[in-house]
């Protein structure tokens, strides 16, 4: 997928949960709020081209396990703040 329709995705689930945080939809406004982490970990393994795009375009989808790869290596590489926003959504999220 290309960068700005990306960008242009994570927005949407962030305009969308910002609208579920209004009205007190706290399940809904988790499952936004994944969906934009999952996109931002999705768009950051694109542009350093980590290997897990290339796994994930050979199995047609990322896979938890693959979303899970990425974002050790975009921690090791951008630093711990990815790995903490993560675990922090996908607590929320579970």
């Amino acid at each position: 997928m290309a960068a700005s329709k990306r960008v242009q995705f994570i927005s949407h689930f962030l305009s969308r949960l910002r609208g579920y945080l209004v009205k007190g939809d706290t399940v809904q406004s988790s499952e936004k709020l994944y969906k934009a982490a999952e996109e931002c970990v999705k768009a950051l393994s694109e542009r350093l081209r980590l290997p897990e795009v290339k796994d994930a375009d050979e199995k047609g989808r990322w896979t938890v396990t693959l979303l899970e790869r990425a974002v050790r290596k975009l921690s090791d590489k951008i630093g711990i703040d990815v790995q903490l926003g993560w675990d922090a959504t996908n607590h929320l999220h579970v």
